[in-house]
């Protein structure tokens, strides 16, 4: 073993020991330790790209200049140019290296690129060529997607550019956001407008020509879903998911609309970045309005913006909260007694922190308990929340009737929520969606959203914290409350949803007003 290698060991366990793998900590360390930095600059690089903290990788990124093609490898020299928007060169890298650089790699970058392009067909014609993972599958969706966009030369008042993460029905995505873009547009369409829907991959690269096209519709509608948040950048554009620069962003004529976006942190008190809060300072100022989904969201981005552009930002709730207002022709249904259960398990350890297992246990005793007198059904939004199925088969052998919400169509995803007595769930749409087809949710709180959510609707008892020490305990008690008192919770329901109408009813007015 060489030298320089034990040093870079050494080194390493010092950065992790003084910093716990934060980003924030190792980026001051990084600064303020040149020598030990430039020994364990692809272990910095690696940590920022991990950890998804994107506008800390551009910075350290820069820190470089032009050094940076000369000491970092190629695989990393193929990630800053596909951040900063060179896909074009993306593609003549993993072309020039393409034996030089891991063929998933090579596969991956080159498809994203022709995808961020809109070149649909390359895209797809990469990932044919190429071994399939659950990353390609992943970019396959999205191009069949955007290659399925049939758009209008508009140049009319009737028709809306809808930028978002769309789906197609025969995906496996999440089941949450294959609802969200449709559930916006019929939310709207629902209140006697007639504004007719092109869609916009959110993810796409916006250049002068995608500008010209979107200055050409009478408005420009962006959302919903948890889009403003640094880690689900995919690229250094904006510091969030709508791939445009600000130079790009301030040419945009159109009327801009955000409707039932959401500030996607997942802790409580954490600022927004200001590269963010400069990019949303340019949508507010070209904004009839940036309408937030959860009214912690809107305190929290009015805090952030201007004191001119803070107006600018309201309320408006995600609109699957609006399922049985805005889907008329929804038929009766007979509830059943079952309590649906829905755990995620992206980001992992952000959600649990190490008490996993003691998490487990404690929804294991539940199910006994409540199991005894109710069908407890899972339901996977996505195909990674079936983890939880397997651990608590290993653990403690139990078994669970799984639906996959995640191969669903809409409207069977909205016929699953609509047939239980109770839903309790992790992710923000076992929530959401439950609450907008009249069936009482109860959220179990690993991301702040959903804690929002219950506030939002003035019933924060329905929320329970995963760390609790007596989460068991409370969650029973709280289960066995909502299936005593299920008619008056449904009344409850209803009533609020009627709120929430008023309030995107005059959302949508002052869109049609400025039409």
């Amino acid at each position: 073993m060489k030298i320089s290698d034990n040093v870079k060991k050494i080194c390493h366990a010092i950065v992790v020991k003084m910093t716990g793998d934060n980003s924030e900590s190792v980026y001051k360390f990084f600064v303020n330790h040149k020598v030990i930095s430039f020994f364990l600059r692809n272990y910095f690089f690696s940590l920022f790209l991990k950890k998804r903290d994107f506008i800390l990788l551009e910075k350290f990124i820069d820190s470089y200049g032009g050094l940076f093609g000369i000491i970092f490898s190629k695989k990393n020299i193929v990630i800053k140019e596909y951040y900063n928007c060179k896909y074009n060169k993306v593609i003549y890298l993993c072309n020039r290296y393409k034996n030089k650089l891991p063929s998933t790699f090579g596969s991956y970058y080159r498809a994203q690129s022709f995808f961020m392009l809109d070149e649909n067909d390359s895209a797809l014609e990469t990932i044919k060529k190429s071994v399939e993972t659950i990353e390609l599958q992943s970019v396959q969706q999205k191009a069949e997607v955007a290659k399925s966009f049939k758009r209008m030369v508009a140049n009319s008042q009737s028709r809306v550019a809808h930028v978002a993460w769309h789906y197609l029905e025969s995906h496996s995505g999440n089941a949450g956001d294959k609802l969200l873009p449709l559930s916006v547009q019929k939310s709207i369409q629902s209140m006697g407008c007639c504004l007719l829907f092109d869609k916009f991959h959110v993810h796409q690269y916006v250049d002068r020509s995608q500008v010209e096209l979107l200055n050409s519709y009478a408005c420009v509608i962006v959302g919903g879903g948890g889009l403003v948040y640094n880690s689900s950048s995919p690229s250094f554009s904006s510091g969030w998911q709508w791939n445009i620069t600000p130079q790009e962003l301030k040419k945009i004529d159109s009327p801009l609309v955000f409707f039932g976006v959401g500030y996607n942190s997942f802790r409580e008190g954490k600022k927004i970045p200001k590269k963010i809060v400069d990019h949303l300072s340019i949508c507010a100022e070209k904004s009839l309005f940036l309408g937030f989904r959860h009214l912690d969201d809107v305190n929290i981005v009015r805090d952030a913006l201007p004191g001119s552009l803070k107006d600018k930002v309201v309320y408006q709730p995600c609109p699957t909260t609006l399922i049985n207002s805005i889907y008329s022709d929804l038929p009766p249904i007979d509830k059943k007694p079952i309590v649906s259960l829905n755990f995620a398990f992206d980001r992992f350890e952000e959600r649990y922190s190490g008490r996993f297992d003691m998490v487990l246990q404690e929804i294991a005793n539940v199910i006994s308990t409540i199991g005894k007198d109710f069908e407890i059904v899972y339901y996977a939004h996505s195909p990674g929340d079936k983890r939880f199925l397997n651990a608590l088969r290993g653990a403690y052998d139990i078994l669970l009737r799984c639906e996959d919400l995640y191969r669903m169509k809409p409207d069977e995803i909205i016929k699953s929520y609509r047939t239980p007595y109770l839903s309790v769930g992790v992710r923000g749409h076992a929530g959401l969606i439950p609450f907008g087809v009249g069936t009482v949710p109860i959220g179990l709180v690993t991301h702040r959203k959903v804690k929002a959510f219950f506030e939002d609707i003035n019933r924060p008892d329905l929320a329970i914290n995963i760390h609790d020490k007596d989460l068991g305990a409370r969650l029973e008690d709280k289960i066995r409350y909502c299936l005593d008192n299920r008619r008056n919770l449904e009344v409850d329901i209803a009533r609020c949803q009627t709120d929430i109408y008023k309030i995107t009813k005059n959302n949508v007015n002052s869109i049609l007003d400025a039409l």
